[in-house]
């Protein structure tokens, strides 16, 4: 435990390093520079061996006044590291405000002005995210905080018309008295069973529950490196822990009428994580993080009391903190483009020979309400593939009780996204939610009669078996669930 200096600072400044002491000690040089306001540097080694140890500790004792240093024996990830320096400041009331720094990050000499500026008690506003730019290209915003979509994904703030929900962990100003005030109610500050990634997302929704507001200082600048000392941003390391605890915010934090009024947009974006990364050759990964997650999920559910106790009084500001939007347009548009890479020279040449005809409005209307159908069919196959498979080979349960436990859970986001995202349907659920449900029971009955049939009369081999049976089903399927589960005098495509 380091020792406190006696010192007229109210800011702590809590920088952590792991492997990356050149980029830690560039970080610290931008700190040392500012002289006001006054502040003290808590500087932890997060396992990363003795010479950066050796590195840091003589770095620290030329500034004896400002700068405490830890050097733990092993890494314990973001929230780990966090968490043990924020047990020893917290508690002795020395400090007013908490900032914590990557230690891939450069400042200017007013960042920090700038942020204390943005707090207002009275308001609240006790969390606050700077302006984060790429350290390689100080004209590209990395982010200006935490926006979190209605497909449940946060992702780094791009536009200041994006709502906010906190401060990104890279750069992050807290009051000690919300920190504080978290804990009590949560018996933690960071999760550490979320090692690094996300953490930020649920320190701020926690605070949130709690009453308070985060704001944006748009002049602190602070230029970041970004997921230097883990891979790099397309790491497995950064995709497993990314997507996991995302998940697990999901589970701990947010209302269950959140979870299944957006189910469709939930299913359809991890359909589409499914979809992009099994293209990549990257699947094993995915499948480990989602199994992970089910494995987990109990453990996340069970912190979520607090929640009940506070949704009531705050519910609408709840919906102010959630984009409209699906998700991050830019990374959505990189994501599509390595997905069509491999596919454009065909694509120019197909675009090359094409006549262009009249549209025919209404037909590409049903085209794409049949497209969104298979989407919606195929995302909740990929769910249930993954969650019978889990079941079965994770936790050894029986293969029937597997299917009967992964159809009852792909049922219901499955009925969302046919209901919302295919047939923008008007008809109530106590309408359609039975009608869906027996559609399915017929759709299961009938695909068992025809592959029995197929399988005893024919001569068909097994996949012929199951493309007949998958087309004819998946036909019947859209009929009965456009002309009778969704049908509804007004339709739209």
């Amino acid at each position: 435990m380091p020792e406190f200096h006696t010192s007229s600072a109210k800011i702590a400044v809590i920088v952590v390093n792991f492997q990356r002491s050149a980029d830690t000690l560039e970080c610290l040089d931008s700190l040392v520079e500012i002289i006001s306001p006054p502040f003290d540097i808590f500087l932890a080694d997060n396992g990363s061996g003795h010479i950066e140890a050796t590195q840091l500790l003589n770095y620290a004792h030329r500034y004896p006044e400002r700068i405490h240093f830890t050097a733990f024996t092993e890494n314990h990830g973001f929230t780990g590291a966090h968490n043990r320096i924020l047990e020893q400041i917290v508690p002795v009331h020395c400090y007013e405000f908490i900032l914590l720094l990557n230690n891939d990050a450069v400042v200017d000499p007013d960042f920090l002005v700038r942020m204390l500026g943005k707090i207002n008690r009275e308001q609240r506003i006790e969390m606050v995210a700077a302006r984060m730019m790429k350290y390689d290209d100080r004209t590209c915003i990395d982010n200006l905080g935490i926006t979190f979509y209605k497909c449940g994904l946060a992702s780094n703030r791009k536009s200041l018309a994006d709502p906010l929900l906190g401060p990104c962990g890279g750069c992050a100003l807290y009051t000690t008295e919300l920190l504080r005030q978290v804990h009590q109610a949560t018996g933690e500050y960071f999760d550490e069973h979320f090692f690094c990634y996300a953490e930020d997302t649920d320190l701020a929704w926690r605070a949130t529950w709690l009453g308070y507001n985060a704001a944006y200082a748009d002049d602190a600048m602070v230029y970041h490196r970004g997921s230097v000392a883990s891979g790099g941003p397309n790491s497995d390391f950064v995709l497993y822990h990314g997507i996991r605890n995302s998940l697990f915010v999901l589970a701990k934090d947010i209302p269950i009428g959140f979870l299944l009024k957006n189910a469709g947009w939930i299913l359809l974006l991890h359909s589409a994580i499914l979809i992009r990364y099994l293209a990549k050759g990257r699947i094993k990964i995915v499948l480990r993080l989602y199994g992970n997650f089910l494995s987990g999920v109990s453990v996340m559910w069970k912190k979520r009391p607090y929640i009940i106790r506070s949704q009531s009084a705050i519910a609408e500001q709840i919906n102010q903190r959630i984009s409209r939007k699906f998700y991050d347009r830019y990374y959505l548009s990189s994501a599509l483009d390595e997905l069509l890479t491999p596919f454009k020279p065909d694509l120019v040449k197909i675009r090359k020979n094409y006549t262009w005809q009249p549209l025919n409005i209404n037909s590409l209307l049903q085209t794409w309400q049949k497209l969104r159908f298979l989407l919606v069919g195929g995302a909740a196959a990929l769910l249930y593939l993954v969650l019978a498979t889990f079941l079965t080979e994770y936790l050894n349960v029986d293969k029937w009780l597997a299917n009967a436990i992964a159809w009852t859970l792909c049922i219901i986001p499955a009925y969302q996204g046919q209901k919302w995202l295919t047939f923008q349907s008007k008809v109530d659920h106590q309408t359609a939610f039975p009608r869906y449900v027996i559609s399915q029971i017929i759709a299961i009955v009938l695909s068992s009669i025809m592959s029995f049939a197929l399988d005893h009369l024919t001569d068909f081999n097994a996949p012929t078996i199951f493309i007949i049976v998958v087309s004819v089903i998946t036909t019947l399927s859209y009929l009965f669930q456009r002309l009778w589960v969704f049908n509804h005098e007004k339709k739209t495509g």
